[in-house]
């Protein structure tokens, strides 16, 4: 070890050997999740140790240190040849492990020697040697080095047959063709890329003696690190995924320095204040040397990263505010009138933002409601609460259950001025709003969740648990009892992700998540009554415990509305969704694999199931909590909700047959086809029966979006219902099985997102992946439904007789399948398809 690698490695060493399992599982499942977890748990050693790393070495890749479900997994993606196994692991080369890929190779042996610790390598693997699962013991792995095309592979002159193991010899890995004499030959070799990998590690002593941080970017496919020595900073990024990847970095830290890759020298543009943005082939990898003493690329060139913002010209009133003071918008912009500052200000920004229910409506009208100025220690905020009146799509019916047409939107604003040293476009970019001018100073006008500091005063805000007056208004901040358990994360590192959603998202580190809402619909707020409630009244260890909320009053008599609720960070390897999409279309594109794609996902959607009854067992408790205590469910009930449902069918079905000339062909025919007598002919032959049954509180939109893979579990989160509907709609007790049938529904969703995925990749014609798709969508849904059956036995909100239970989750599954039509209809069209499937299977039942 010395003298191959030198530099800081000579020290007393041990093995690391949790590290090696996870780092195929992370290039198996493309997800860098089970080597941040490993990382994580690994102990700090004194300062004169060091761990040995090693993808191989003379034993078997030990299984020993992972847990029976990962191993099961190993076996089954490395190992499915139970000759390939030994005592508990497997006996295979790299090069066999990564299937012959270079690109995996090299992958792995860069995660080997940029990682922490002593990097250790079996020898053949330096030139891709294979080995011979038909010698017994760990003898596969032992045979002899591959010197040269000559006799014995060069290992020995003796007889062949009295060597004590034989050289491979077959068509792939055999000795005339895999030896170190040709790959000397060829400066593109394994060999020889090897020897410059290690030479990088040997110039760089921060691989050997520095510090390591993980970074987080969306894209979980991505791993990156930074490794720190006495000033010296490489940041490695590696994508784990067979495809290319782009990822975008937050580097703030580094601001200004170059990256320079370390292998070719070639400098990168200099790192700014925004994500910085890398594309990765794949499999493939960077290391890059944080510069401070380099120029950037001579071809570089500084852009703004945002177009031309329009001019607001400010009133003197406004500067001059005292603090708390209320403001009147339109009186405070002496430039522009109202319909100028509705028609080319604001409705071309809102019409980019997800936030915005009504960005593909007709706008008749928006305004701002007078507007608070909250003034903190972090800054001064302009609480601004707009309010849209907005007209209906042709085609799209209103009924008495949807939200009235005038919708308010909390906009938090703020001001930041131009200076000589500071431009305040260089650090708010896309959370500009426009750009403002007051006499001689120019300034922007930019979403207040932009800035770190106001998410920061909404936190402390809770912490201190008051009210504020703001003019004839109130800012009231409340406070769970975990909340001095996690106050410490209040201080942690504020970070925004640039991707917006319907609601506005921001951590404190790994500590708090706090969540800025931005449609305020009216009446409680589902999502903060039922954080309460399964945090401190009928606990439930499956989702965020709620630490607290912000609410505005605009006067003395009106209701308050929910501007944000802070909850515990929940660590988690991202939501079901992507998870299960990445799943699919790995499985999918093995082309050894036969059947459906199942391996360790099927147990896992039994385990989903299973904690979707523990929500419901939860919510089923009576606590005393008139808002949460189960009610007994009628006969009367029942048959009401059989006769809504039947009228929304009627409803949808009028909407299908004025729209479907618009529609795709695809969805048109499954319009054409739909037999709603015989849909509304099976709603009436449903046995639905109250006997004994309860009515609770549940989800409300339930799907694999709302669910985040934690560890080897789950959390469900988002308890605010689907913001198409109104918040008391939610709050109303019924029937469970709503989040069941949601849940159903997403799965379908998932298996026509991955049919559309691999129709890119497959000849026209193809129904392999198709069949395969249908096996796993039924299996999913059958371990899904089966785990939550077998948890929510004795529940009394679930019917204990199978046919009540089929007949109401088929009527949940009609229902969600309509109020899906409607919303694809207006947003994509094509994706209609999945809910016409539903109904039609439902017809066909």
């Amino acid at each position: 070890v010395r003298e191959y690698f030198g530099n800081g490695d000579e020290c007393q060493m041990a093995y690391h050997f949790p590290l090696m399992p996870r780092v195929y599982m992370s290039i198996a499942m493309e997800d860098r999740h089970p080597i941040v977890e490993i990382m994580a748990q690994t102990p700090a050693i004194p300062d004169d140790c060091q761990w040995a790393i090693f993808l191989r070495n003379h034993d078997e890749l030990t299984l020993e240190m992972v847990t029976d479900r990962e191993r099961d997994y190993m076996y089954k993606i490395f190992a499915n040849d139970p000759r390939m196994r030994v005592n508990v692991g497997i006996r295979r080369r790299l090069a066999p492990l990564m299937d012959n890929s270079r690109t995996q190779i090299e992958l792995v042996t860069f995660m080997l020697m940029t990682l922490p610790g002593a990097p250790i390598l079996y020898y053949g693997d330096e030139i891709g040697m294979g080995d011979n699962i038909y010698l017994g013991d760990r003898n596969g792995v032992r045979t002899p080095m591959q010197w040269s095309p000559d006799r014995n592979a060069g290992f020995s002159r003796a007889d062949p047959q009295r060597l004590f193991l034989p050289p491979v010899m077959d068509a792939i890995y055999g000795y005339q063709t895999v030896n170190v004499e040709a790959q000397m030959r060829s400066s593109s070799s394994l060999l020889n890329w090897t020897r410059r990998l290690i030479s990088m590690r040997r110039s760089h002593r921060a691989f050997s003696r520095g510090s390591l941080s993980f970074l987080s970017p969306g894209n979980r496919k991505v791993l990156a690190f930074v490794r720190e020595y006495e000033g010296e900073i490489v940041l490695c990024v590696s994508n784990l995924s067979r495809l290319s990847q782009a990822v975008e970095l937050d580097l703030s830290r580094f601001e200004g320095r170059v990256p320079v890759e370390v292998m070719g020298k070639q400098a990168f543009p200099p790192i700014g204040k925004l994500p910085y943005l890398l594309t990765l082939t794949g499999h493939g990898y960077f290391a890059f040397d944080l510069a401070t003493n380099v120029s950037p690329p001579s071809w570089h060139d500084e852009r703004m990263p945002y177009s031309a913002l329009p001019v607001l010209v400010l009133s003197r009133a406004w500067s001059e505010a005292k603090p708390q003071a209320v403001h009147e918008i339109d009186n405070l912009i002496v430039n522009v009138s109202h319909d100028r500052l509705r028609d080319e200000i604001l409705l071309p920004y809102l019409r980019s933002r997800v936030w915005f229910a009504a960005r593909t409506l007709p706008v008749i009208d928006l305004w701002f409601d007078p507007v608070p100025q909250w003034t903190t220690s972090e800054g001064n905020w302009l609480l601004a609460i707009m309010r849209a009146q907005v007209g209906t799509r042709e085609g799209n019916v209103r009924t008495e259950r949807d939200l009235p047409p005038d919708q308010r939107y909390f906009f938090p604003l703020a001001l930041d001025w131009e200076t000589r040293e500071h431009d305040p476009l260089e650090k708010l970019g896309h959370w500009s709003f426009a750009k403002v001018r007051q006499k001689g100073r120019i300034g922007v006008l930019y979403g207040a969740f932009g800035n770190p500091g106001f998410a920061r005063a909404l936190a402390r805000g809770i912490g201190e648990g008051r009210e504020v007056v703001l003019g004839r208004g109130r800012l009231r901040f409340t406070k769970t009892s975990r909340f001095d358990e996690f106050a410490s994360g209040v201080d942690a590192e504020v970070s925004i992700p640039a991707l917006e959603q319907s609601n506005t998202g921001v951590f404190f580190g790994s500590e708090l998540f706090l969540k800025g809402y931005r449609r305020l619909l009216a009446g409680v707020n589902p999502e903060t009554e039922m954080g309460r409630f399964l945090t401190e009244v009928s606990p439930f260890a499956h989702a965020a415990p709620m630490l607290g909320a912000v609410e505005y009053l605009a006067g003395d008599d009106s209701e308050p509305v929910t501007l944000a609720v802070l909850q515990k960070f929940v660590r988690n390897q991202g939501d079901a969704w992507t998870y299960t999409l990445a799943y699919l279309d790995r499985t999918l594109s093995d082309p050894v694999a036969e059947g459906a794609p199942q391996g360790f996902y099927v147990p896992q959607m039994r385990l989903l199931g299973q904690r979707v009854a523990d929500l419901h067992r939860a919510l089923a408790t009576t606590t005393g909590d008139a808002a949460f205590d189960p009610e007994p469910v009628t006969e009367a009930a029942l048959e009401a909700w059989r006769t809504d449902v039947l009228e929304s069918l009627r409803r949808s079905i009028d909407v299908l047959n004025q729209a479907k000339d618009r529609l795709p062909m695809p969805v048109r025919n499954l319009v054409e086809a739909l037999p709603g007598d015989a849909i509304a002919a099976r709603i009436r032959a449903l046995p639905l029966d109250p006997e004994n049954l309860m009515a609770t509180r549940y989800h409300g939109n339930m799907h694999l979006g709302q669910v985040l893979v934690a560890e080897n579990d789950f959390a469900l989160i988002d308890f605010e219902g689907h913001p198409s509907r109104a918040q008391d709609d939610w709050r109303r007790k019924h029937s469970p099985l709503h989040d069941v049938a949601g849940m159903l529904t997403s799965f379908s969703y998932a298996a026509y997102a991955a049919r559309l995925q691999r129709a890119l990749h497959k000849p026209e014609g193809d129904a392999s992946d198709t069949v395969r798709i249908a096996q796993w969508h039924q299996a999913a849904s059958a371990a899904f439904l089966d785990g939550y059956r077998e948890a929510s036995r004795g529940l009394a909100s679930v019917p204990s007789d199978t046919a009540t239970m089929l007949a109401m989750l088929t009527l949940c599954i009609v229902e969600r399948a309509l109020q899906e039509l409607n919303h694809e209809m207006e947003h994509r069209p094509e994706w209609m398809q999945v809910s016409l499937d539903r109904l039609l299977s439902v017809a066909s039942a």
